[in-house]
């Protein structure tokens, strides 16, 4: 078996290296998958802070009126 020529070999892995390099259509394609993913996960952070700072002032509120109703209820009792 005769070994292949050097320039051959040298061709075909010059060839797998460029097939494995994206173009620049799927550069863009995937550029614009990573930037959506990336909004979406934004959004997601932001829902979920919203949601977080809704529970949290919702609590203050509850608690806030539970003193004041203690406090009028200590009030009251004292008279």
């Amino acid at each position: 078996m005769r070994a292949a020529p050097l320039r051959w070999i040298m061709q075909k892995e010059s060839n797998e290296i460029r097939s494995s390099i994206p173009d620049a259509w799927t550069l863009l394609r995937m550029t614009s998958i990573y930037e959506e993913k990336t909004q979406q996960n934004h959004i997601r952070q932001i829902s979920n802070m919203k949601i977080e700072f809704s529970v949290e002032h919702i609590m203050k509120i509850i608690i806030e009126r539970e003193v004041s109703e203690d406090k009028a209820y200590q009030i009251t009792n004292e008279s």
